[in-house]
Order: structure tokens, then C-alpha cells, then sequence
């Protein structure tokens, strides 16, 4: 963070005044980003931080249910204007996968920003975004090593890397593993290769397909996730 950032927080602080976040957002889709994004306004103390509100810059892949799941905490908005305006309100922004350049300077008021890199160099799209924030942005954080790589050089050297946690309540049984594969039509006596996560090009998910399919046949995947590919997956999983 950027000493004129860190001041801008702790004035508020001082003053006794909640520090106002909001985030900033190319879309709301099921994925690792979204999640990682909502738990940390959800960790937020309450006391200390006032969530104002999440601006979607982009209109396509935008999901109602993670869309409701951000609503729950603050309003959404969506297009490049609300992101301006949202940004004016706020002492502390939030964001990925978005050109800070196309809307801070526009906002009156030069809020604290960071940028959280969730995919490496291989994706192209992540590498401009970030490169043309770079000048905009007072903290990037990755959430591996290998998500250094699309940060800009000069900038990875103060870069923090928060890894994804678990939380444990959300991955305890609620049905019985009968119960489950009944619903799924599997056999109990199958061997279950489970494959969870955002059905995407980046995520290479026909490969997973190919694995179980060159197991023997007492072997059954399971995809669970949602993405542009579903459809095309799932096809490709009867064709082989």
C-alpha cells in the first residue's frame, strides 16, 4: 500500500469513521474470483468497515445467484459510469480483471486500490488488465506464486500472496454418500473421480473426460461446475 493509500485508511479510522469498500468487478460468474472476493467482504468487521456496493463493468456472464449472494451484503450496479460512481464513494477498492485506468481517474477522489491477480501469464487477458492498472493500483496481491507471473515485473517484488483458505462448514456432509450417488444413478460399487470448479477454456476440463475414460470401467467421473464449456463438456463426455 502506497503511504498516501495507508493514509487515507487510518484518517478515517482516526476520525472514528467506518473505511468504505467497494469492489469492482468485469462480472459476476461462479467462480474462484467471485468466491475469494465475497469471503473477504464477509470477514470485514462491521464495526470498522462500511461495504458500499459492487460495480460489474462488463454485461455478459453474469449469473443471478452470485449476483443475490452480493446483493445480500451491498447493492450491485453494473456498467463503466456506476463504476465511477461507486469508486467516488469509497476509501478502499477492490478488483480483478478490470482496467483501473477506465474509471478511477474519472471518480474525483483517488481511493486506495488493490488488485488481486487469480490466474498466470497464460492468460492473456489478466496480463493486460493488470499491466494497464499498474499505474492505478497501490497493492496487487496474487493468490499463489504462480499468479506473480502476470503481474508487471516491477511490481511483483511488493506484491502480497494470500493464498485461498477453506472454510470447513461449507464442505461438511449434509447427504449420505447412498444418498448422493442414488440421485446421481451410479452404482455404490463404482470407484468416484470427482472433478470440482468453473467449466472453462483455461481450465482444459475435456482432459479430465480423457483421464476417466482411460481407466478401467469400475471407474465413473463426476463434474461438478458451471462455465461457457458446460455444454460442450458434457458432450464430449458421451462422444468418448
Amino acid at each position: 500500500m502506497t503511504a498516501a493509500a495507508d493514509q487515507r485508511i487510518h484518517s478515517a479510522t482516526r476520525r472514528h469513521v467506518r473505511c468504505r469498500v467497494g469492489v469492482v468487478t468485469p462480472f459476476l460468474y461462479p467462480g474462484g474470483a467471485e468466491q475469494a472476493t465475497l469471503d473477504v467482504l464477509g470477514g470485514l468487521d462491521p464495526e470498522r468497515f462500511k461495504i458500499v456496493g459492487t460495480a460489474v463493468t462488463t454485461g455478459s456472464m453474469n449469473l443471478e445467484m452470485m449476483s443475490r449472494r452480493y446483493e445480500e451484503l451491498a447493492p450491485v450496479v453494473h456498467g463503466r459510469e456506476e463504476a465511477i460512481r461507486l469508486t467516488s464513494r469509497c476509501d478502499v477498492v477492490l478488483c480483478w480483471g478490470v482496467n483501473v485506468g477506465s474509471f478511477l481517474p474519472h471518480a474525483g477522489r483517488s481511493p486506495a486500490v488493490v488488485m488481486a491477480s487469480h490466474s498466470t501469464s497464460e492468460m492473456p487477458y489478466a496480463t493486460f488488465t493488470q499491466a494497464r492498472s499498474s499505474p492505478f493500483v497501490d497493492r496487487f496481491v496474487a493468490v499463489s506464486r504462480a499468479a506473480l507471473s502476470s503481474i508487471p515485473p516491477d511490481r511483483r517484488a511488493d506484491t502480497l500472496i494470500i493464498h485461498h483458505a477453506v472454510d470447513p462448514n461449507r464442505i461438511h456432509a449434509t447427504r449420505s454418500r447412498a444418498e448422493v450417488l442414488g440421485a446421481w444413478g451410479i452404482d455404490p460399487g463404482r470407484m468416484i473421480i470427482g472433478a470440482l470448479g468453473r467449466i472453462a477454456p483455461e481450465k482444459r476440463p475435456q482432459r479430465f473426460v480423457d483421464v476417466v475414460a482411460a481407466l478401467p470401467q469400475d471407474f465413473v467421473g463426476v463434474m461438478v461446475g458451471a462455465g461457457l464449456m458446460a455444454d460442450k463438456v458434457r458432450t464430449y463426455a458421451e462422444r468418448v
